[in-house]
């Protein structure tokens, strides 16, 4: 662990137990904190579930501007990219998975009742303006979440409306042009019964890699905007009636991820020699009508619908020569439909729902590109060596020797794939909560998901390489290959939940969960022929114990959750020969992780709050053995890639009355494995943050600085598919950034 790490957290703790221990006890509290994401408003304290929570106020205190930030600061939770992507792991396990199921991820995340698809929740990196709070739940939450929280989930809720007139703005300047200007406010429309809000969040910035190829100082900059605009209605002559519209839009427009040279990544200069970028588009809109036939009984429906267009082009061997391109285009349609209804009678409570939803899906790319032939070796022997008979040419070796050598090393191929897909996800789902005694509360769910998939596949292979030798140039001609394929599929799952809890005071309890959770099946396509392979869903078991407490007259919240998770029939890439297109995804794997979350709050004095956190979670494939080729990958006993071992934050918050505010913060990170053979490695790495204001009633200036000791580290890298040279495979972590903002409240 750093220096910096190491010094900070021995101050704070030294502080702390001084402070905490003197009768100059603070006014100031911890807040009590609504968890919404389990579809019941539980206060977190009487939460079993792992949740972090991450309120408005924190995030306006702290230096995080987008979801990556959030990321770095939570326990057992890491950002899988450094930039213009947002993948993350939840207790290790990638939000892809081991495979890449286009279908479904490991964890959801919903925004405002609507659930993100694959694409945005890769390429739509969020901001965190106008947000009311982010609750990132760990382990499964397969019976009230269903096909896409088999790791986890993550719940965002933005600001509603309100009956009284106001806003607030923020405008930022910071390094690398990084520029930000955000403003959301409204108000009563009609007294006590139609509000409205609006927000917008303009975010652009030059990024930090220059690509020397190109003379490009903004190849790895963005441009993102979110537009959202609420309508809430309680008409006064149903006064238990409410309804919540909410309409929204986001775009992303980025260039490449900031992967730099692997012979320099800290220079963090690029060398690709092709334009990149990614750009993503969603509409999304929501109704949420809640009818509270009751204080016991109420009816909510969820109506959702979302939009996502997708546009990328990129260099594919990241190089600066002009060896390839990749051109994709993606488009998603889908809408679902909830209805829930929540009870609470005497020492029950619980909730009753039926969901449907419906998604289409397309995918059309363009892959222009140098082949290296060896990929193709096994195949071209076959066919020059293999009987007439058979289809082969029956030439014998040395023929056979003499023709794969009139070949260049590398081939020229243009391949085109189009993909849609068509889901039908139906499920009942239920929970109720029974508090026996003053002591004991008893839980018991479960979940019963359907879901119908068909996949329309056409793949299309050319070999432009032309040799002038007859017997080279038909070997190369019989290369390529043309499929078209349709497949139907359908699969359901059982999941039950099962929670003990035990309130030792009114401040201080402590659970035992098991719960289970699974990711849907689908198909995949093997890109070297283009024949689609079914596989079904994988599933986790996870048993977990809890305990929450406030403590010292409620200035001091510390959680904790300590967990074991069994997950079977693991969705993985099988590669069948050296060519990095010739795979499928099966259910070929088993594997455990196990580990702990402390989380703690706090306030010293009435100025003064210390926060931290620590995760730990070890990871181990049971049975992972791939055949690749004629080799046999045994994977059993590793980690997985991207599961650091340890992650933790520890932080300070201080607001002076005079208006004088200062946050800081410094997130720890072990090192990860970033690929199944165990072989290469993330760095350990500790990050300093700090944001320092002055504030009064109506406005606030800033000015911030993240990874302030300019750490150096590797947060992810990938092993090149080919041998030409230096190429862009490595992403360091963020260098140094500062700036300033202002923030104007009416």
């Amino acid at each position: 662990m750093s220096t910096h790490y190491s010094q900070l957290a021995r101050i704070t703790f030294v502080a702390a137990t001084a402070l905490l221990s003197t009768t100059a006890i603070a006014e100031q509290t911890t807040e009590e904190v609504i968890v919404l994401g389990e579809k019941q408003e539980k206060n977190i304290q009487d939460l079993p579930s792992s949740v972090a929570l991450i309120t408005a106020d924190q995030l306006s205190d702290s230096t995080i501007q987008d979801f990556n930030d959030v990321y770095a600061r939570t326990a057992n939770v890491v950002s899988l990219r450094s930039g213009n992507e947002s993948l993350f792991a939840i207790r290790g396990i990638s939000v892809q998975g081991l495979s890449d199921n286009p279908n479904s991820f490991t964890a959801g995340v919903t925004v405002d009742d609507v659930a993100l698809d694959n694409l945005s929740i890769r390429y739509g990196t969020m901001g965190v303006w106008d947000i009311q709070q982010i609750e990132i739940f760990r382990g499964p939450q397969g019976t009230l979440q269903g096909r896409s929280s088999l790791a986890g989930a993550i719940n965002i809720k933005t600001q509603d409306p309100t009956y009284e007139w106001g806003g607030h703005a923020q405008v930022y300047y910071g390094s690398y042009d990084t520029s930000r200007f955000s403003v959301a406010g409204g108000g009563a429309l009609i007294e006590d019964e139609l509000a409205f809000r609006i927000s917008i969040d303009e975010h652009k910035s030059d990024g930090y890699v220059e690509n020397t190829t190109r003379d490009e100082d903004d190849y790895a900059g963005f441009e993102r905007t979110t537009y959202r605009a609420k309508l809430k209605y309680e008409p006064a002559a149903l006064d238990q009636l409410s309804a919540l519209l909410t309409i929204a839009q986001t775009n992303n427009d980025v260039g490449d991820n900031p992967s730099a040279r692997t012979d320099d990544p800290y220079s963090f200069e690029a060398l690709s020699d092709s334009d990149a970028y990614h750009n993503i588009r969603n509409d999304s809109a929501s109704l949420n009508v809640n009818w509270e036939f009751s204080d016991q009984l109420s009816l909510t429906s969820i109506s959702t619908y979302v939009e996502d267009d997708y546009d990328r082009f990129d260099d594919y061997d990241s190089s600066q020569d002009p060896l390839g391109i990749i051109d994709q285009t993606g488009s998603s349609r889908g809408y679902s439909q909830e209805l829930r209804m929540n009870v609470e009678v005497d020492n029950w409570s619980g909730i009753a729902g039926l969901y449907y939803s419906e998604n289409t899906r397309h995918a059309a790319w363009i892959l222009d590109t140098k082949y290296a032939k060896e990929n193709a070796r096994e195949q071209a022997y076959t066919a020059m060596t293999g009987p007439v008979a058979a289809g082969g040419f029956g030439l014998d070796t040395a023929t056979a020797d003499a023709i794969w050598g009139a070949i260049p090393t590398l081939i020229d191929i243009y391949q085109v794939q189009d993909s849609s897909y068509h889901i039908d996800n139906m499920a009942i789902f239920g929970e109720a909560t029974w508090k026996a005694t003053q002591r004991w509360a008893f839980t018991l769910g479960a979940r019963y998901d359907r879901e119908k998939q068909r996949r329309d596949q056409f793949t299309s292979t050319d070999v432009t390489t032309v040799t002038n030798v007859p017997p080279a140039d038909m070997l190369l001609q019989a290369l390529p290959s043309t499929s078209a394929e349709d497949v139907d599929t359908e699969y359901d799952a059982f999941l039950p939940k099962v929670a003990i809890q035990y309130y030792w005071t009114d401040r201080i309890n402590t659970a035992f969960t098991a719960q289970r959770g699974y990711r849907s099946g689908g198909s995949s396509v093997n890109f070297a022929d283009g024949r689609i392979h079914d596989f079904d869903p994988e599933y986790t078991w996870n048993y977990e114990l809890a305990l929450r407490s406030r403590l010292l007259d409620d200035r001091l919240t510390l959680n904790a959750n300590v967990f074991y998770t069994k997950w079977e029939d693991q969705q993985v890439d099988v590669s069948i020969s050296g060519d990095p297109r010739d795979k499928y995804t099966d259910n070929a794997g088993k594997s455990k992780l196990y580990g702990a979350e402390i989380e703690v709050s706090a306030f010293v004095t009435s100025a003064l709050e210390i926060f931290g956190n620590v995760g730990y979670v070890k990871t181990e494939y049971e049975e992972f053995t791939l055949a690749v080729g004629s080799d046999i990958e045994d994977y059993d006993g590793n980690q997985f890639p991207g599961a650091p071992t340890l992650t933790s934050t520890l932080g300070v918050n201080y607001r002076h009355d005079s208006g004088i505010f200062v946050s800081t913060d410094v997130g720890y990170q072990n090192a990860a494995y970033l690929d199944n053979d165990n072989t290469r490695k993330s760095d350990a790495h500790s990050v300093v943050n700090a944001k320092l204001g002055f504030e009064q009633e109506t406005w606030g200036a800033y000015l911030w600085a993240s990874n302030i000791f300019n750490r150096e580290y590797v947060a992810s890298s990938f092993e090149p598919q080919s041998d030409v040279g230096i190429q862009d495979y490595t992403t360091a972590g963020a260098p140094r950034m500062i700036g300033g903002s202002v923030s104007v409240k009416l």
